[in-house]
């Protein structure tokens, strides 16, 4: 299901108008577009990797009693956000390996790294309201929580790129 809402390429005839209207579709540059916001995590996400979170939202659902069916888009959702926490988090890090291939910022420079993972932050949004067969309470719930899961992910990232310290040391 990524490469339905990561697909190898976006064809400008198919394309979507971005949120807001800011500008037509018939204005941007879907080729540059592909090469700056979906290659590098397609790069990422092709490398492999464990891919469990998604499979395990699905079993929660299932566990708790739920039907699981609507929420496989889910899967999609679950690894664009982590793959594109890992290619930010790996230019916090300056890691040069991410998946026993080359971070994504040593192949497509920092900037479009760090561009390329903060959109795939935002590819959830469009799943659950594209995607998903369930109420309008449900989609609005479910957004609630990514979004606030996704303000409490900074302070993790935040404290993990700060490094261990006392509490007696003050900030530097």
């Amino acid at each position: 299901p990524l490469r339905r809402f990561y697909p190898d390429a976006l064809p400008a005839a198919e394309a979507s108008t971005p949120a807001g209207g800011v500008v037509s579709a018939e204005e941007l540059d879907w080729e540059e577009i592909t090469r700056s916001l979906i290659q590098p995590v397609r790069y990422l996400v092709d490398a492999g990797g464990k891919a469990w979170r998604g499979f395990v939202t699905l079993a929660a659902i299932e566990l708790a009693g739920g039907d699981a069916n609507p929420y496989r888009c889910l899967l999609a959702a679950a690894e664009l956000l982590h793959s594109g926490s890992l290619i930010v988090d790996d230019v916090q890090d300056e890691s040069p390996v991410r998946r026993g291939v080359p971070a994504v910022h040593t192949l497509f420079g920092t900037a479009q790294a760090i561009n390329a993972g903060s959109a795939a932050y935002f590819a959830f949004e469009h799943i659950i309201r594209t995607d998903l067969c369930i109420s309008d309470a449900k989609r609005l719930g479910l957004h609630a929580a990514y979004f606030d899961a996704m303000r409490a992910a900074p302070t993790g990232q935040a404290l993990a790129t700060a490094g261990p310290r006392t509490t007696a040391e003050p900030p530097p």
